[in-house]
């Protein structure tokens, strides 16, 4: 590393807006390079290392790839250049074949899903709509979802886990957890593009939608059980979660009823 830019942590985190500990959990995890040992627990890194935390956050944010593909795949995309690494078509070649990485076209027709169930609700949208938005014949959807109802769970759970996913990041962000304003800024900034698919799951539970009960239960166990653990405040985790619920819940009334 002689002659080369050499950061240390604080600067690191400056230059990324990654928190240490996390730059601590992905170096233990094997994910980036080995840094330079100046210390018995001092390290310096490099421009190589800047690039591999942002990489990491861009597979994490755009593909949700689990750390395990992207400690598999890092090496490859760092060694084929500072601007072709961070191209699509790489990530996809360097993708190609592994079993832990989500399908690419099943990721097309979900997000199509996402946003014609938001936009139109479960009721009005068929199938052949959402393979003509995904670009894809509707034989295709059926091969990955057997039905609508699938379909819009797969919608659903998406919309959750990227909820879950953008808050946890968030806190990450922040140190580790987010007060009650906090999280609820991430929770609206990252809920925005499905949230009105979630409020149609809501209204089709209330309406008795086969499956649509079942399904909100889960996403609802899936949102608490994730969110909870990062959420700063009294109470149990759970507890926290749904707090936070129900104050999103009162501030869309407030919205919607146009009240002061």
């Amino acid at each position: 590393m002689t002659g080369a830019t050499r950061y240390t942590i604080g600067e690191l985190v400056e230059k990324t807006g990654i928190p240490a500990t996390t730059i601590h959990h992905y170096r233990n995890a094997g994910l980036l390079p080995p840094p330079e040992r100046v210390g018995a627990n001092r390290f310096r890194y490099s421009d190589r290392h800047v690039q591999a935390l942002r990489l990491v956050r861009v597979l994490r944010d755009r593909r949700r790839l689990p750390l395990a593909a992207i400690r598999d795949v890092l090496p490859e995309l760092l060694a084929s250049g500072d601007e072709e690494a961070f191209r699509t078509g790489t990530w996809e070649a360097a993708l190609t074949g592994r079993s832990d990485v989500p399908d690419a076209a099943r990721e097309r027709i979900v997000t199509a899903a996402v946003d014609l169930f938001a936009a139109r609700g479960y009721g009005e949208v068929a199938v052949s709509d959402v393979a003509a938005r995904a670009g894809t014949a509707k034989g295709s959807v059926y091969r990955h979802f057997e039905s609508k109802e699938a379909l819009f769970a797969a919608a659903v759970e998406s919309v959750v886990a990227g909820v879950v996913a953008d808050v946890r990041a968030a806190a990450d962000r922040a140190g580790g957890q987010l007060d009650p304003p906090a999280a609820m800024v991430a929770l609206v900034m990252s809920a925005r593009p499905g949230f009105m698919l979630l409020l149609e799951l809501t209204a089709g539970s209330l309406r008795g939608q086969p499956g649509h009960r079942e399904l909100a239960d889960a996403a609802l166990t899936c949102f608490v059980d994730g969110v909870g653990p990062v959420l700063a405040g009294p109470g149990t985790p759970r507890e926290r979660a749904v707090a936070l619920i129900v104050q999103l819940a009162r501030e869309t009334m407030r919205a919607v009823l146009g009240a002061g």
